[in-house]
């Protein structure tokens, strides 16, 4: 598939390999195989043309034809479910808008402090990240994170549209005297930390579900180039 009416003939010998997270880089498989089930592909842009080639092979991947000028346009994205996740992507020249309600695509765990909540979430993301001389530091330099300010830089935006949070607004607790010290920040990775669950998310006091740890769980979903 591709997002120009330009994709090339394969030769023989040719076995591509696949990803149904589409890159926007040109042409690229989305399948290969014997299968007649559906194909899903994900990261497309709403309200914009695809086009796809399918090209047939025998014996030693001989293709001997294919069938070409298929094309399919997406619908316009909107994020307004309160039940059901919802992302929508559009590129400019020089950025990625994600638009989500920040709801999982997965089950989470039972959290003490509130319930998870539809979000609304709109990110912009550069498409040609360069890494800079100066350093960025997490949060706002005005002041460190408190429950108050909470001005504090996200990693990124996961393909289902929910955040990734590096901070966690626990402040480190002496063990010996319990004197809170919020220039520090306490460890929130593990399963159980700040009643994370197994996908390394939990909610905010107003349901709104984000990531900080191992996304082991959510990753074993994946085709492997997210």
């Amino acid at each position: 598939m591709s997002t120009e009416d330009n994709i090339g003939d394969l030769t023989e010998g040719d076995n591509p390999t696949i990803s149904t997270t589409y890159g926007h880089q040109g042409a690229q498989a989305i399948y290969n195989g014997t299968s007649i089930a559906p194909v899903s592909v994900t990261l497309l842009d709403g309200d914009r043309t695809y086009y796809f080639r399918i090209f047939p092979y025998s014996g030693n991947r001989t293709y001997d034809l294919s069938y070409s000028g298929e094309e399919a346009t997406t619908t316009a994205c909107a994020v307004t479910s309160t039940t059901e996740n919802e992302v929508c992507f559009s590129r400019s020249n020089s950025t990625l808008t994600v638009t989500s309600n920040q709801l999982p695509t997965h089950s989470t765990g039972k959290f003490p402090n509130a319930d998870v909540t539809a979000t609304d979430l709109q990110a912009e993301i550069t498409l040609s990240p360069s890494q800079q001389n100066d350093v960025t530091y997490l949060w706002d330099e005005t002041g460190g994170p408190t429950p108050r300010n909470q001005n504090f830089w996200r990693f990124g935006v996961a393909s289902n549209g929910l955040g990734f949070n590096p901070m966690g607004l626990k402040p480190y607790s002496n063990p010996d005297t319990g004197e809170e010290n919020w220039a520090w920040q306490a460890k929130v990775t593990e399963e159980g930390e700040t009643d994370l669950d197994n996908v390394g998310g939990h909610v905010t006091s107003q349901g709104m579900y984000h990531y900080h740890g191992d996304m082991t769980e959510l990753a074993s979903e994946e085709d492997g180039s997210r």
